[in-house]
């Protein structure tokens, strides 16, 4: 695990309301491991941390530029109108800068995503207690539908059932370490205890290709279950 840290004149440089090129009067900045978010007034920028913990790599430049860019492609098709592109920002003379005044090359990308009123966030949602199991049930559908019209991936890395399955368990080893200091040890267990359950469940279905009908029901379970999981976390 190789991590270090986002040059911090860059930081201030996104949290000034003056250094956006559209108008906005405020800029909340939120951190995550591996992001910097900046929520403007319409808008909101992303930069990536230069970490390395295994399952992902933004340790260059040339890397975060390749993951902002497939980010905005990958969830432009479930989102769209939300992610807008990848903005490059520049440094002349210890300056940063959204505009290329001197033609160099850009030292930092951001994805720019339209911002969307934290009312309609859905950890907003759960705390004020709206019933979202039909919302839900429409969401399962709709990635059922998307799941099912994309062109198949043929192969066992990064499709096939023991990858997920892998892909789960290598979290939760890479998490459990945090027990205590992120996240509390019950909590830890029940959504691992919950994930395994649910994928051994489906496992039959999900191998099955030909059972449309049933990957739709495992989606719509699946995402309606985590919201009740969420709700009594």
């Amino acid at each position: 695990m190789h991590a270090s840290e986002t040059p911090r004149k860059l930081v201030s440089f996104l949290l000034d309301p003056q250094s956006y090129p559209e108008n906005t009067a405020n800029v909340t900045h939120i951190e995550t491991h591996i992001s910097h978010v900046f929520l403007c007034d319409s808008f909101v920028y992303k930069i990536k941390k230069p970490v390395n913990f295994g399952f992902l790599d933004f340790s260059s430049l040339k890397k975060r530029y390749y993951f902002c860019r497939k980010e905005v492609e990958l969830n432009a098709r479930l989102a769209k109108g939300i992610y807008l592109g990848v903005q490059p920002i520049y440094n002349a003379d210890g300056c940063y800068s959204f505009v290329n005044n001197k033609e160099g090359s850009p030292v930092e990308f951001a994805v720019q995503m339209k911002r969307i009123p934290m009312e309609c966030l859905l950890f907003n949602l759960i705390e004020k207690g709206r019933p979202l199991y039909r919302d839900l049930e429409e969401v399962g559908r709709t990635l059922a539908f998307f799941h099912t019209n994309i062109k198949p991936y043929r192969g066992k890395r990064f499709g096939g059932f023991e990858a997920i399955l892998a892909a789960t368990e290598d979290n939760f080893e890479q998490i459990k370490q945090f027990c205590g200091i992120t996240v509390n040890e019950n909590t830890f267990e029940t959504i691992a205890s919950y994930t395994r359950e649910f994928l051994r469940k489906i496992r039959i279905n999900f191998t099955a290709a030909n059972k449309m009908d049933s990957f739709e029901k495992a989606m719509v379970t699946f995402t309606v279950s985590i919201y009740v999981l969420s709700i009594h976390l």
